[in-house]
C-alpha cells in the first residue's frame, strides 16, 4: 500500500511517499480500505514534532488519519462498526 509517512521529525522534506507493508487488525483495530486520505493540521504538527511532549508516536509514523473507505476487518474487542 501507499503511505505518506515520516521517519524523523523535521521540516516538509522528510514526508516520505512510500510503499508500506499492510497493517494487521489487532483486538482494539478497524481495518479499513481506504479510498480517500487527507493530511491535515495536527499532521503537520506531528510531522514538525509539536505533539513530542504529548504524544510519543512510534516512526516510522503514517499520517492522513482522516479517511473514508470500507471497514474490512474488526477487532474482537471493538463494539462499533458490527454487522447487525
Amino acid at each position: 500500500m501507499l503511505a505518506a509517512r515520516i521517519h524523523t521529525y523535521g521540516p516538509p522534506s522528510v514526508l516520505q511517499v512510500e510503499n508500506a507493508s499492510e497493517p494487521q487488525c489487532g483486538p482494539r483495530d478497524v481495518l479499513i480500505e481506504v479510498h480517500a486520505s487527507s493530511v491535515n493540521p495536527v499532521d503537520f504538527k506531528i510531522r514538525a514534532g509539536y505533539q513530542r511532549g504529548v504524544i510519543r508516536y512510534r516512526l516510522p509514523w503514517t499520517l492522513g488519519l482522516d479517511v473514508s473507505g470500507v471497514v474490512v476487518e474488526v477487532g474482537a474487542k471493538v463494539k462499533r462498526f458490527r454487522g447487525r
